[in-house]
Formats: C-alpha cells, sequence, structure tokens
C-alpha cells in the first residue's frame, strides 16, 4: 500500500494525459464520499475505485497488485486529481449508483452510466430515477 500512494504521488505531478482528460472531460463519479469509492468511465470500460488502494481495470489487477508496475492506472491518478480539486470536479451519481457500480464491477462496463452521460450531453436534466434511467 505504501507503494501504491508513492506511485499515486509521483503520477499526481506528472499526470498522464488520459488521466487529465477524464477529469476535465467529467468521467469522474464520486459514488460514496464516506467510502472515497469512485466510479471511472474509461476509454475501454467503467471502473470501481477506491481512492488510493484499488481499481477494477485490469491493468490494476494484472501488473499494480502483483508489483510489476512502475506507474498507476490512469483511473486512479484521475480520482486523485478529481478528489484533490487539481483537475476537473467530482460528478455525483444520485439514485442509480448501486446499479452503476455492479455494472461495473460485473460487465466491466455501466450501461446505466453511459446513458446518463448521453442525457447530459442531450440537454436532458438527469433526475437520478433509477427506473426512469434503465427504461
Amino acid at each position: 500500500m505504501r507503494r501504491l500512494r508513492r506511485l499515486l504521488e509521483e503520477a499526481v505531478l506528472r499526470p498522464p494525459g488520459e488521466a487529465v482528460a477524464a477529469a476535465r472531460e467529467g468521467r469522474v463519479y464520486l459514488v460514496d464520499e464516506k467510502l472515497d469509492l469512485w466510479l471511472v468511465e474509461g476509454r475501454h470500460g467503467d471502473y470501481v475505485v477506491i481512492r488510493g488502494l484499488y481499481c477494477s481495470c485490469p491493468w490494476f489487477q494484472a501488473r499494480l497488485l502483483p508489483g510489476e508496475a512502475e506507474k498507476p492506472c490512469y483511473h486512479l491518478v484521475a480520482v486523485e486529481l478529481v478528489a484533490r480539486g487539481l483537475e476537473g470536479r467530482p460528478r455525483r451519481l444520485d439514485g442509480v449508483t448501486r446499479d452503476a457500480v455492479l455494472e461495473a464491477l460485473l460487465d466491466g462496463f455501466s450501461r446505466t452510466l453511459r446513458k446518463l452521460r448521453l442525457r447530459e450531453e442531450d440537454g436532458s436534466r438527469v433526475r437520478g430515477d433509477a427506473a426512469d434511467v434503465n427504461d
């Protein structure tokens, strides 16, 4: 865990472009403040992040956990940038949290999260009503 914290501190000083883009584009969602639980809308899927500790992405699982990587995944860095107020702002998932997290964990992709994003991009007001989002 100390190693990961050190790697994150170094990465925040010189963040990868993907992390900065995710933060600036609003693809970092704060799911639960008490648990420091986040969702990051990634390039190839959506990933659950526990700030400073865990990411559900394949990079974290295959390279970072065994100690083979010399840098953290960009999802962890994006969360740090947003949480520290260095880039972007945290987005909220009101009412659809459970669905979005479960989809990201089980499928690696959250249809609920993407539907919310599309509605926002279309100028629709997101009500946070899980039943409405899933129809």
